[in-house]
């Protein structure tokens, strides 16, 4: 199944903002794919993937910060991570 445009340039742009690695951007990617794969749909997925993969590789960057970035409430991106967590 192939990505969405629209999902490739929010990668794209938090991969600016924020000044992603590679290897944390492609995490992202991956647990995207995952994600869908497991029907988990939910229109913050991207920024809670974004979010995920920047906790499991230790960089520093809060959900507030994400949140901003994707113009979105901290509590639903919070929401979205942690039903992301359970797949």
């Amino acid at each position: 199944m192939e990505m969405p445009s629209n999902h490739i340039k929010e990668f794209q742009k938090f991969q600016i903002e924020l000044k992603l690695p590679e290897e944390v951007l492609k995490k992202a990617l991956s647990l995207h794919e995952k994600a869908i794969k497991n029907n988990l749909q939910n229109p913050n997925l991207v920024s809670a993937c974004v979010y995920a993969s920047c906790r499991n590789s230790s960089t520093q960057i809060t959900l507030k910060i994400v949140a901003n970035i994707a113009r979105i409430e901290r509590r639903e991106l919070a929401l979205c991570y942690r039903l992301l967590r359970k797949i």
